[in-house]
């Protein structure tokens, strides 16, 4: 059975723990033991939910980030093609035109 040090000691009239002496065993009951088992278990499950949770909206985040660079390449390649179509029709306006 594990053991877990408190610091302190129980007095030996009173069986209550008291003092400051150091380096003291505190030997838990079996249900004790078995609630603390229990509680570890649920975290570490909590945790690895966590985790996976984590990771899921990285992996989503990521996804976004891509869709936005492509997005944002697409709309740069449009701009550029309204810039060349409106000096397109700059260079074929009617005053353009009488110049040539």
């Amino acid at each position: 059975m594990p053991f877990f040090s408190l610091g302190r000691k129980k007095s030996s009239s009173s069986g209550n723990l008291t003092g400051h002496t150091a380096h003291t065993e505190w030997n838990p009951d079996e249900q004790q033991v078995n609630k603390l088992e229990k509680l570890n278990i649920e975290i570490e499950n909590r945790n690895k939910e966590l985790q996976e949770e984590n990771n899921m909206l990285k992996l989503k985040v990521e996804i976004l980030l891509d869709m936005l660079a492509q997005k944002t390449a697409e709309t740069s390649m449009q701009d550029a093609e309204i810039e060349r179509l409106n000096t397109s029709l700059e260079m074929m306006s009617p005053s353009r035109l009488r110049l040539i």
